[in-house]
């Protein structure tokens, strides 16, 4: 005779499983049902748990459409999702508007997806839209990389400021961030982008004091991207020396005026500044040696800058020359050099015309006839 206690154990027992992101009931019963339990079961475990994303599908380039469709089309008032895809050229059902949707609001730009009745500005998203000022603009897209919580960590653990190759950084976001290796590479392509966007603002001051990863006058060393293009190795100081320049400003000319511009002269920036290896004098000179170009910045008249300049003149090594403008003269042989000026402000505006400007210096500089400066000088002695 079947023990009641017996009963109650193998009778309707539920767990709830988590499959996919959907609460799933799952049932043990007894009897001639156990076969039909077993199978069930053999069935969900063929399907593990989806790894959890902490991130947006989209980039805050791509997500800001919303927020700006809001503002452009309907004078920032709330407005429905179908209208909003149909000015963006989206189907409103589809997984990639929802998603879009969900990124504009997981920045902090909008409430509401596109399952939602409608979708409204925040008072970030205000700010973004409708700027009263170059900072305005600037500081909201940084706020936004801020609200996402593993953007912010990666930021803090690196110190804003470089980050390795990628194979270490896609090793750091397993072991420190619990980033499934299945999102590293979408990971790293949006958390590149986002940062290549907030470094197209530009140097922006702030007389803010607030305490944030990424403040409005913080600088971020764009990731160098891996390519078939040539090398152009910059020697350009690691520190400000002098009071005349705000700290991380030579980062700043790095990412928004040297990298674009090498980029148009269809070269691939590189600097000696890398987290995550012990850069030492002699990785420098092996740098400076193997590079198919070389970028001096003379700006400070910093003495490393000129010793490694003076390496890469030995090396016969074209070299292209800038400072910031304002800059005193360095060498009694300055009027013999080619020295291009950029703007010292780095704004929005000037960098369009110094990034354009300073590719076509890279590029002069490679297809120069008077092939090395050593050689040039050689001739006067």
């Amino acid at each position: 005779m079947e023990n009641a206690g017996d009963k109650s154990k193998l009778g309707k027992e539920s767990v709830e499983s988590n499959i996919n992101g959907e609460n799933v009931e799952e049932k043990h019963v007894s009897g001639d049902d156990n076969a039909a339990s077993t199978a069930h079961q053999d069935k969900k475990k063929v399907n593990p748990k989806k790894p959890i994303r902490t991130f947006p599908q989209f980039s805050i380039k791509e997500a800001m459409k919303i927020a700006k469709t809001i503002g452009e089309y309907n004078a920032g008032n709330p407005w429905t999702p179908e209208h909003i895809a149909s000015v963006l050229g989206f189907s409103k059902n589809t997984n990639s508007f929802f998603y879009l949707t969900s990124a504009s609001r997981d920045y902090g730009f909008t409430i509401g997806t596109s399952r939602a009745k409608t979708i409204e500005l925040t008072a970030l998203g205000r700010k973004l839209v409708f700027p009263e000022s170059p900072v305005d603009e600037a500081s909201s897209i940084k706020e936004a990389f801020n609200n996402i919580e593993v953007f912010k960590k990666v930021i803090e653990y690196y110190h804003g400021t470089n980050f390795p190759e990628d194979q270490y950084l896609c090793n750091t976001l397993k072991e420190n961030f619990d980033v499934d290796p299945s999102y590293h590479a979408d990971f790293l392509r949006i958390f590149k982008e986002n940062i290549n966007l907030i470094n197209q603002y530009g140097y922006v001051k702030s007389d803010t004091t607030a305490m944030s990863v990424l403040s409005p006058d913080t600088k971020l060393v764009r990731v160098e991207q891996a390519g078939n293009s040539k090398e152009l190795f910059v020697i350009i100081p690691f520190k400000e020396k002098t009071q005349e320049y705000p700290k991380g400003y030579f980062d700043e000319v790095y990412n928004s005026l040297i990298v674009p511009a090498a980029e148009k002269a269809g070269y691939t920036a590189k600097t000696a500044k890398r987290s995550g290896s012990d850069v030492i004098q002699s990785t420098i000179v092996s740098d400076i040696y193997k590079a198919d170009i070389i970028l001096a910045d003379l700006t400070e008249h910093n003495p490393n800058v000129l010793f490694e300049l003076g390496l890469a003149i030995a090396f016969k090594k074209k070299v292209a020359l800038i400072k910031a403008d304002d800059t005193l003269p360095i060498f009694d042989i300055d009027n013999l050099m080619r020295v291009y000026s950029y703007d010292k402000k780095l704004w929005k505006s000037t960098l369009e015309k110094d990034i354009t400007s300073l590719g076509k210096h890279i590029e002069a500089t490679a297809q120069t006839s008077e092939t090395t400066y050593l050689e040039l000088l050689l001739k006067r002695s």
